[in-house]
C-alpha cells in the first residue's frame, strides 16, 4: 500500500490518500495512481508569497513502513495566451529575468546551496523575477532554493541537439534523448517554481544542431518528439524551445508556418499586424517582448552589447 498525508505551510494536516499496489504485474517499475485530494481554501504559491505544502509518502508492506518520503509542492496556476501575456494565479505580471549558467561566477561550476540562495536573493533584490536554466538541467537543489525564496524557473534540458557540437555526454544525445528526458521532468515536476521546460537552445542555425539527421525540417520533428515524451510525465506545464534565427530574414516570418524568427533587433519595426498573423499561422505563444500591455516580458538593458539590444520570442507547444 501507498499512503500520501498533506500538509500545509503550518504544518497541519490538510488531506490523505492511499491505494494499494495491484496484485499481479509483470512489470519491475509501476506508476500508482492515488485518489485525489481536494485542498479547501489553499495557500498559492506565487514569487511573492513562496507558499510550500508538504506530502509525506510511505510505502507499507504487510504492516511495516519499507520506504518513505518528503516533498515539498505548491499550488498554483500558470495562464499563457497571445491576450494578455502570462498570468500566475490570475494575476498579469512580467517575466524579469536572466539567462544563468551553472557556475557561480568566482566560485567556478562546483554548488553552493547557500550561493545559490544568495544570488537568488540578490537578483530578486535587482527586480527579477525569472531565471532560465542555461542550457542544461540545474543541479537538483536550485529548484528547490527557487520554491522557498520565490523564484520563477524556466528549466532547460540541452543546448543545440547535436551528438558531436556542444555535447558533453559519454554517449550522443540522439541515443539517450528519452532517458534524459524521463529522468528531467520526474526530478522537477513537483517544483512549482518551475513555469516551462525549455527543450534546446539557439537552434536553427545548422541542421546538424537540430537533432535527428535526414529528417531536413531544422528541428521540428524533433521538437514535436520530445514535447510528446514531456507531456506523458508532465501536461500541466507548456514547452518552448529557443531559436536563434540570426540568418533568418525577417520577410520569412510571412510565410513559414512551422517557426519563428527568434531574435529580433529592435530596429526592425515588425508591424503589430504582421506579429499577430504569424500567431496565427504558426500556433506559437509570444513570451518575451518589450513592455507592451499584451506581452509579459520586459527587455532590461545591459551594459555590454552580447544580446543587449535582442527581443527574445519563444515558440510554445500545447
Amino acid at each position: 500500500m501507498v499512503r500520501t498525508t498533506v500538509r500545509n505551510p503550518e504544518g497541519k494536516v490538510v488531506g490523505s490518500t492511499q491505494n494499494t499496489m495491484p496484485a499481479h504485474t509483470h512489470q519491475a517499475c509501476i506508476e500508482l495512481k492515488l485518489p485525489a485530494i481536494t485542498l479547501k481554501d489553499p495557500q498559492l504559491w506565487s514569487y511573492n508569497t513562496p507558499q510550500l505544502y508538504s506530502a509525506d509518502v510511505v510505502v507499507v508492506a504487510d504492516g511495516m513502513v519499507v520506504d518513505s518520503i518528503t516533498e515539498q509542492f505548491g499550488v498554483r496556476k500558470l495562464e499563457f495566451s497571445p491576450e494578455f501575456g502570462f498570468k500566475l494565479n490570475g494575476e498579469k505580471i512580467f517575466l524579469q529575468g536572466n539567462a544563468n549558467h551553472h557556475d557561480l561566477g568566482a566560485l567556478g561550476a562546483a554548488s553552493y546551496d547557500r550561493a545559490i540562495e544568495r544570488m537568488m536573493l540578490q537578483l530578486k533584490a535587482f527586480g527579477y523575477n525569472t531565471i532560465r536554466c542555461s542550457h542544461n538541467p540545474s543541479v537538483t537543489v536550485l529548484p528547490a532554493i527557487a520554491d522557498r525564496v520565490g523564484m520563477l524557473i524556466v528549466d532547460e534540458l540541452t543546448d543545440k541537439w547535436s551528438d558531436n557540437d556542444y555535447w558533453g555526454g559519454r554517449r550522443p544525445l540522439t541515443q539517450i534523448w528519452s532517458d534524459l528526458i524521463i529522468e528531467w521532468i520526474k526530478r522537477d515536476r513537483n517544483r512549482p517554481s518551475i513555469i516551462l521546460w525549455s527543450l534546446g537552445n539557439e537552434l536553427q542555425i545548422r541542421e546538424g544542431w537540430v537533432g535527428f539527421g535526414g529528417i531536413n525540417d531544422w528541428g521540428i520533428t524533433t521538437y514535436r518528439i520530445f514535447n510528446q515524451l514531456v507531456k506523458r510525465f508532465d501536461d500541466s506545464r507548456l514547452t518552448n524551445s529557443c531559436k536563434c534565427s540570426l540568418h533568418v530574414p525577417v520577410p520569412s516570418l510571412a510565410t513559414t508556418k512551422t517557426s519563428t524568427v527568434t531574435l529580433f533587433h529592435p530596429n526592425w519595426l515588425v508591424p503589430q499586424k504582421l506579429l499577430h498573423s504569424t500567431i496565427s499561422l504558426t500556433s506559437t505563444l509570444l513570451i518575451f517582448s518589450i513592455n507592451q500591455p499584451s506581452y509579459c516580458f520586459k527587455v532590461k538593458p545591459r551594459l555590454t552589447n552580447y544580446w543587449s539590444l535582442s527581443i527574445i520570442w519563444i515558440e510554445n507547444v500545447r
